[in-house]
């Protein structure tokens, strides 16, 4: 069992994520929190970091979650996020205005590209979020 950051994580690293698709929930909240959980293995990850804004909450949200799924044997990963902003800025759909939101997309897109798997990133209303009760 390892700690991480006042949240025990009991899964090996080999568990989290030995599925064929996988589903992940992202959230950010203003107050510099984000993180991520895994429908098929309930695996969760939270990250703190001060002085950012909700939205860059969410984009970090769905980049930490790219580069942990990065390591799993899934073909296919399914991103869930109730940051309409976030998901049709990174689905092409809206323009991003703000330099640090850009910075953040091209970060996502470069992740995406290296992955050798099919991305999508979709809203969902944040009462279907499982990632929200993750934060404080």
């Amino acid at each position: 069992m390892e700690e991480n950051k006042g949240m025990v994580i009991e899964r090996k690293e080999e568990e989290r994520f030995g599925m064929k698709k996988l589903t992940i929930y992202v959230d950010g909240s203003g107050k510099g929190d984000y993180g991520f959980r895994v429908k098929e293995t309930d695996y969760c990850k939270t990250f703190h970091e001060d002085g950012i804004t909700s939205n860059e909450a969410e984009y970090k949200a769905i980049l930490v979650a790219l580069m942990a799924a990065s390591k799993s044997e899934a073909k296919e990963i399914e991103i869930l996020s109730d940051s309409k902003l976030a998901v049709k800025q990174l689905n092409h759909d809206w323009k991003i205005k703000e330099l640090r939101l850009r910075e953040l997309a091209t970060q996502v897109w470069v992740v995406i590209a290296g992955l050798n798997k099919r991305v999508t990133i979709k809203w969902i209303p944040s009462e279907q979020n499982l990632a929200d009760k993750l934060l404080p």
